[in-house]
Parts: C-alpha cells; structure tokens; sequence
C-alpha cells in the first residue's frame, strides 16, 4: 500500500476557482435586471439545464422540418430562445415591482416572447448562458458581501 504523501499536489484545488455549483444550476441564482427603476430580480437556472436544450433543439428540427430549409433565421433563433428561456429557466421573481405578487409564467413568456421586450430576454438568456453566473467561488464571496 502506498502511503498519500501530505502535501500532495491536487489539481482539484488548482481549478477552485473555476468550479461550478452543480445545484445552482439547477436549483437556479438571483440576478438583478439591470436599468430599470422596478428593482425585479429573476431566479433562473443554467442554459444548460436539459429540458431546456431539449425544448431548443426540438423547437429548431421542427421549424426546418416546416420549412423544409436547413438553415433557421436568426430572428426565429432568437424566439426559440426567449420561448425555451421563459418555460424552463425562470424560475421566480422577486423585487418592488412585483412586491406581494405570486410567480406568473404566463406573464413572464408573455414578456419574453415580445419582440419589443428582447433586450429582457436577452440579458436573462445571456445570464443563464454564462458560466460565471453559477460559479461556486463568486457565489461564495457574494454570500460573504
């Protein structure tokens, strides 16, 4: 049997600060919409999540089936997106703009899937797509702040 040296090199600990938080992912995080004086904040998960790219790629087959083209539009990417991100990656809400006011997923697809709301949409899709959003080390030190 070998002994495990005391100071052993352990490449986990070298990639700390990159690891990310499984359960937040899934269990969702807090981000704050930026510009806007309602003070919402929307409990997504990752983009990662499978029911999501699940929805996303069968939404995109399904369009190309219809179409019968191989390519999708970007303006249809983009709807797919927001449709998949309101269904499957907002998870709650919270804030003085929806103060007392229990969780509506109708009125969040409803927001999202709105042309003229995208830049919502966008940010939150874009949140959820981010690594760093669920990153166990910047989780942990916001905790402490």
């Amino acid at each position: 049997m070998v002994a495990k040296k005391q100071n052993a090199f352990n490449l986990a600990d070298a990639f700390s600060e990159v690891k990310r938080d499984l359960n937040a992912e899934n269990e969702g995080v807090w981000i704050p919409i930026p510009d806007i004086e309602q003070d919402i904040e929307f409990k997504i998960r990752s983009a990662d999540y499978d029911p999501y790219t699940t929805f996303v790629a069968k939404k995109i087959r399904q369009y190309k089936e219809q179409t019968r083209s191989k390519t999708v539009p970007d303006k249809r990417i983009n709807a797919i997106l927001a449709e998949g991100t309101a269904k499957h990656l907002v998870l709650d809400w919270r804030g003085k703009g929806v103060k007392g006011q229990a969780f509506d997923r109708e009125q969040v697809s409803a927001i999202f899937t709105d042309p003229s709301f995208s830049l919502v949409a966008d940010y939150v899709h874009d949140q959820a797509s981010k690594a760093a959003t669920f990153r166990q080390e910047l989780r942990e030190e916001a905790a402490k702040n």
